[in-house]
Order: C-alpha cells, then sequence, then structure tokens
C-alpha cells in the first residue's frame, strides 16, 4: 500500500513505513505499552535521518523521543528485529554510546531542536529508560 491510516506519516525511500507520533511525555517501557495499547510497536525507524527531520518539522522538538532500542550489557539492541545497533554505527551522536549500553539506557531519536542542528546526520543517542520523552510508534506492515 501507498498510504498509511489517517494520523499516520509514512518514511520516505525504498522501506516505507508508518509511524504515528504521540506528543505527551512517558518512560521508554511506557511507550512501549502505549504503542502496544494502539495495536503498534515502538518504532524502529530503516531511515532515523528522515524521520527525525519530519517529526521537529512537523511537531516542533522541545524533548528527545523514545523508539524501539535497549541496552543489553554491551550493545544497544533493537527490540522486535533483534538487530544491534554497534558502537561504530554511523548514526551514533558523536561520543555515543560509549558505556552506556546498560539495560537501564534506552534508545531515542535526537528531536530536540538545538542539539539536532549540531548533529543533522546523527540521531541516535541514549539515557536512563525512565526519562520521560515523546513516542514514536510504528504500524507493521507484514
Amino acid at each position: 500500500s501507498t498510504h498509511c491510516p489517517k494520523g499516520f506519516f509514512m518514511s520516505s525511500g525504498p522501506s516505507r513505513q508508518c509511524f504515528k507520533f504521540f506528543n505527551s511525555i512517558r518512560s521508554w517501557a511506557s511507550s512501549v505499552s502505549k504503542c502496544q495499547n494502539e495495536g503498534l510497536v515502538l518504532a524502529e525507524p530503516y531511515d532515523p535521518v528522515a524521520v527525525r527531520a519530519y517529526i521537529v518539522t512537523r511537531y516542533g522538538a522541545r524533548h528527545h523521543t523514545w523508539i524501539n532500542g535497549r541496552g543489553t550489557g554491551s550493545y544497544m539492541q533493537l527490540q522486535r528485529s533483534g538487530a544491534y545497533v554497534y558502537s561504530g554505527n554511523a548514526y551514533w551522536k558523536p561520543g555515543h554510546p560509549g558505556s552506556y549500553t546498560s539495560s537501564s539506557y534506552c534508545l531515542h531519536l535526537v528531536t530536540e531542536y538545538s542539539v539536532m542542528k549540531s548533529y543533522p546526520n546523527q540521531p541516535f543517542d541514549c539515557s536512563s529508560c525512565t526519562n520521560s520523552r515523546p513516542t514514536l510508534c510504528e504500524l507493521v506492515i507484514e
């Protein structure tokens, strides 16, 4: 399908994904639950640079945004696909994830505008999973 349901936005590029952004802030675990309650999953964007730019343009950006990655102890791991976001990944904000890879750290998109401006092509960062942030959910298209 070339369309996402009303209230969703579609990522550009070959792998089309439908996302829904929730601006109210909550912890990472609450973000996981919020998406599940909506019949969605916490997002794993294939093109985080484009998705992040859309969120900032469309919704403004006072906070960073939770997506579906959590530390394993050694790495940050996408929870649905199981893929690792290795330390050498080009999307990391410089200096990250560093040692912040325990399970108490979760992955967020850098959507706070002043920080994003400094790192236009490096949208990944991680922080304590208990921090309150907006939520990016994804509609899984089988």
